[in-house]
């Protein structure tokens, strides 16, 4: 949310910052975004119809986050069990934003997860890291 805030007849824009939380579906994932730890964690299935309803809001929170703790860490973390193209044109969205953030000096981390046996999954998340230059971290899990 935002709102404005008079200060001796100059009007400065006031941002007021919640966490989000997006239930998951059989289509997309669940999304939390906790403005107190900086953590952005997307877990579940990506193959939303229109992946850009889902990442919008989240890429709102992330630079309204941004101007309000400029020295914070943001943490992403991915949990992803299955993502479909247009799903994964819209993190690379997302990724875009986040490196623009990180190349102004923000810390910056981002934590991959794939299945051990998911060898798309971490084709993926090898892509992604070889893609943008950001701190990922790629993590097996069982």
């Amino acid at each position: 949310m935002s709102g404005i805030d008079v200060i001796d007849g100059i009007g400065a824009e006031v941002i007021v910052l919640d966490d989000i939380y997006i239930p998951g579906t059989k289509q997309t994932p669940e999304i939390t975004c906790k403005y107190k730890s900086g953590e952005i964690i997307f877990k579940g299935n990506f193959i939303a119809s229109n992946p850009s309803e889902l990442i919008e809001p989240i890429q709102r929170w992330l630079y309204a986050f941004i101007k309000a703790e400029k020295s914070a860490t943001i943490t992403i973390t991915f949990h992803l069990t299955y993502l479909n193209g247009s799903s994964g044109k819209s993190l690379c969205k997302l990724f875009q934003q986040v490196e623009e953030i990180h190349d102004r000096g923000i810390n910056v981390n981002i934590q991959l997860f794939y299945e051990d046996d998911d060898i798309d999954m971490l084709d993926w998340c090898k892509e992604m890291k070889n893609s943008y230059h950001l701190p990922f971290n790629l993590s097996k899990v069982n």
